[in-house]
């Protein structure tokens, strides 16, 4: 079936974003396990690491802040984030912040070269088998109605990691806030170093 850019989207055809994109691509912010995380490119150690350590800085007066991950809604797997979520996973975050979206829709694209020959099939397949890509083998994209291409992250909305009493929290830019702390075994951990 071939879609109308006239009838883009559910809610007069603009994702209610900054971004003049067709509605139908978001399919919803959740935190969800960070171990249903499903990665389809290898990650480079020193940018885990350095976002390990921007996470850790304790800072009183500013809270860390990442960007949700970038999942598909059908299979869980990452689009854009998987040293966010390898570092939450390691820190001991038991759950995530997530961007579903329909990685189906023509609107996303794998990458903007037109080289690439990575396709949507390969990524599901690479992180269902565990057969993952080097890292940064894609760069995925999302156009907007204007025909201009963005990078997928720019959807993703900004969450907090919180300093309070309870200890590390994450926090949603949304309206709600999930109780979020470090698995009892890694705050241990922690505690002996």
């Amino acid at each position: 079936m071939k879609e109308r850019d006239e009838t883009r989207g559910g809610l007069g055809g603009v994702a209610p974003i900054h971004l003049n994109i067709d509605s139908r691509i978001l399919h919803g912010f959740r935190w969800i396990p960070t171990e249903d995380l499903l990665h389809h490119e290898k990650v480079r150690t020193e940018r885990s690491k350095a976002l390990m350590d921007y996470l850790d800085s304790g800072n009183v007066n500013v809270s860390p802040a990442i960007l949700a991950i970038v999942c598909c809604s059908r299979t869980n797997t990452i689009i854009d984030g998987h040293h966010r979520a390898t570092v939450l996973g390691e820190m001991g975050f038991s759950m995530s912040p997530v961007l579903f979206l329909d990685y189906g829709h023509y609107d996303i694209l794998v990458s903007p070269e037109e080289g690439n020959t990575i396709t949507k099939n390969d990524v599901i397949e690479a992180a269902q088998t565990g057969r993952v890509f080097e890292p940064k083998s894609t760069a995925h994209v999302v156009k907007a109605g204007d025909g201009s291409l963005h990078p997928i992250v720019s959807l993703s909305p900004n969450c907090s990691l919180g300093h309070g009493p309870t200890g590390g929290n994450l926090t949603g830019g949304w309206s709600y806030q999930p109780k979020m702390k470090r698995s009892p075994s890694r705050a241990l951990e922690e505690e002996e170093k």
